[in-house]
């Protein structure tokens, strides 16, 4: 996933990502995963937990938007945030960012 763009309040869709570090899924046993968003205008920062999917050895992570989440038009920087049961952490993707695109609805 690179960029990703939905429609302000638009709380149907759901966000899938394999995480991956040297091109290798990493394994989320044990692991607590969240999603940062950082709008790249008012830099305003949301981060919230995601859903490892099973099996966690494949690296498979899900978030489902909340209320408030999509309220703001603009475009987001997006990283996925790793913390091990050994209370190592580890930022994916490690030398950019995804892009999330929420634009304005008509209505």
């Amino acid at each position: 996933m690179a960029t990703l763009t939905i429609k302000r309040n638009d709380l149907a869709r759901q966000i899938e990502d394999a995480l991956k570090l040297d091109g290798a899924a990493i394994d989320l046993t044990g692991a607590s995963v969240s999603i940062v968003l950082r709008n790249r205008t008012t830099e305003t920062v949301i981060k919230r937990a995601a859903t490892i999917l099973s099996p966690a050895t494949a690296g498979l992570v899900e978030y489902q938007f909340v209320s408030g989440d999509t309220v703001v038009a603009g475009s987001y920087d997006l990283e996925w945030e790793i913390v091990f049961p050994d209370t190592r952490h580890l930022t994916v993707p490690d030398n950019s960012y995804h892009t999330l695109n929420i634009l304005a609805d008509l209505g």
